[in-house]
């Protein structure tokens, strides 16, 4: 964990395996000896994590250690997990040993040191997008403005995570589970197949890893369900239907639908992304006083969450709150958020830009992540909400109007069935009455 506005001199481990050579300027043989026996390593950032790695030329003797130096420009903590890239590293094989004589310079380009937007950085830029499978070649931009894109993408890859050892945890806000005078809930863990408690069991032990729960001794206990979906993975869940019952409701309202499709309206956007966070109420944490109280219980033992989970009763509000305050003074006016899924919406591509870029830094500030994979980026129509959205509106999913139509035609059906039956029964009453009514 380094602290906000810091800088720390920590000690790295380089790999090996994925060690890139550089040719350097000259033949290293009238290098002293231990010079010669030294391996010299040029260290540039990663570009993973809000904390910067400082760009230096350093020794690696002997072992696998370097001393590098991290800087913290953001004003959040920012906790990396260990195990983490935080930098390349490139061996340069040939050095010429200056000492003792005036170097020529001629031959190299000081300034390009200093110029942050020289080709070779922009390049580096767009393979860090591409390496986070973002892919524009479907869009309907350019080749000049999809490489512009990807830049930004690639500058700002501090707010994607690609795996939960990525995952940030936002500073706005702790989630709090109060339950007054209630006494703790406490249920046993359902019986299940071995096949379910061998997948519950690796959920748990890649969760524990991760830093999403954590061992508790916890008298409130709820039962694990896994949910099948439809690629046939299981979704953990937690049956919190007891803890719920006992639970105050919290009052945040989410927004209308009508509301947010009204703004797209009425926003007149030519160009739209849509944002989605990597698990994002994993990126709330627990409140420290009653996250007990969320705790669960398997065939292992009984867990607790230090990150927000899916299932108790203001787990939605809780979150839509933390996203009104990320994007505050942004929404409602180039971005529309809906939990945790975001669009932007912009007039025109440079426009466009400059939006997405408000929003990244936002989330920064946040120590907020993104999932790349679920990303649709300044495209003419989007999917958002279960609606399809271009300039010209919007309109549901056909997949989503489906059930509404069979719901109608089921409706209709029904309908005609009642109204032929009333028309048969009247009928027959008609038959049989003129003979019950007295002359």
């Amino acid at each position: 964990m380094q602290p906000h506005w810091t800088s720390l001199t920590v000690e790295g481990e380089v790999n090996h395996h994925h060690l890139r050579k550089n040719r350097g300027d000259g033949p290293g043989r009238n290098l002293p000896l231990h010079h010669r026996m030294a391996r010299v390593l040029g260290i540039v950032n990663h570009h993973r994590h809000s904390v910067l790695v400082l760009g230096v030329v350093c020794m690696l003797v002997a072992n696998s250690s370097v001393i590098v130096k991290l800087m913290n420009p953001t004003n959040s903590a920012v906790c990396i997990p260990v195990n983490t890239t935080v930098a390349y590293a490139h061996e340069y094989e040939d050095i010429r040993d200056f000492s003792g004589s005036e170097p020529d310079l001629s031959d190299f380009n000081i300034s390009s040191l200093f110029d942050k937007t020289s080709p070779d950085d922009d390049d580096q830029y767009v393979t860090l997008a591409q390496d986070m499978g973002i892919n524009l070649a479907t869009s309907d931009l350019s080749e000049v403005q999809q490489r512009e894109l990807l830049i930004l993408i690639g500058k700002n890859r501090d707010v994607f995570a690609t795996d939960l050892s990525e995952l940030g945890e936002t500073n706005l806000y702790h989630h709090n589970i109060d339950t007054g005078s209630a006494p703790p809930q406490r249920q046993r863990f359902y019986r299940t197949t071995p096949k379910i408690k061998d997948e519950i069991e690796k959920q748990v032990n890649d969760m524990l890893q991760n830093g999403i729960i954590e061992p508790s001794i916890s008298e409130w206990q709820s039962p694990v369900v896994l949910v099948k979906k439809k690629d046939g993975s299981y979704r953990f869940a937690v049956d919190y239907r007891k803890l719920n019952s006992v639970t105050r409701p919290m009052h945040f309202p989410l927004p209308l639908l009508e509301d947010v499709f009204d703004a797209v309206g009425e926003s007149e956007a030519q160009i739209f992304s849509v944002l989605d966070l990597f698990s994002g109420f994993w990126q709330v944490p627990m409140d420290p006083d009653s996250k007990h109280k969320a705790a669960f219980v398997t065939h292992h033992g009984v867990y607790q969450w230090k990150k927000l989970p899916f299932g108790l009763m203001n787990a939605p509000a809780s979150f839509q709150l933390v996203m009104a305050e990320v994007l505050r003074g942004l929404n409602w006016k180039h971005a529309l958020v809906y939990v945790d899924d975001i669009l932007i919406l912009s007039k025109n591509f440079q426009d466009h830009l400059d939006h997405l870029q408000d929003v990244f830094h936002r989330l920064r500030t946040a120590n907020m992540r993104l999932k790349p994979s679920k990303c649709d980026f300044a495209a003419q129509k989007v999917t958002y909400l279960g609606h399809v959205i271009t300039k010209d509106g919007f309109r549901l999913i056909p997949l989503k109007l489906r059930p509404f139509l069979n719901f109608l035609v089921l409706g209709m059906s029904l309908l005609y069935e009642v109204s032929l039956a009333f028309v048969i029964i009247t009928v027959d009453s008609y038959t049989v009455l003129p003979k019950l009514l007295p002359h």
